[in-house]
């Protein structure tokens, strides 16, 4: 899953995979340990990540955008108009 083809390495010299990865790792820490098992995975390759690995972040990227309502209002932060505007209540 590595980059193979000097086509792939120039592509992913250009993407912030390890900044992305760190992010997640930031938010698991502090807000979302429903993460840790992806971003567990994820920081394996922070050595040499292939185009695979970079649609993985961006999965969870997408699944974090996806569930921030649901979060906010599982928790019980629904009243807050921060968490009304977020989830266009």
């Amino acid at each position: 899953m590595s980059p193979t083809t000097v086509e792939k390495r120039e592509y992913m010299i250009h993407v912030s995979y390890a900044s992305a990865v760190g992010s997640l790792m930031y938010a698991m820490v502090c807000t979302r340990p429903n993460l840790s098992q992806a971003v567990s995975m994820i920081s394996r390759y922070m050595h040499d990540p292939g185009k695979d690995h970079w649609d993985a972040v961006k999965w969870v990227l997408r699944y974090i955008k996806g569930t921030q309502c649901w979060i906010g209002i599982r928790e019980g932060f629904h009243r807050y108009a921060g968490v009304y505007q977020i989830c266009g209540l």
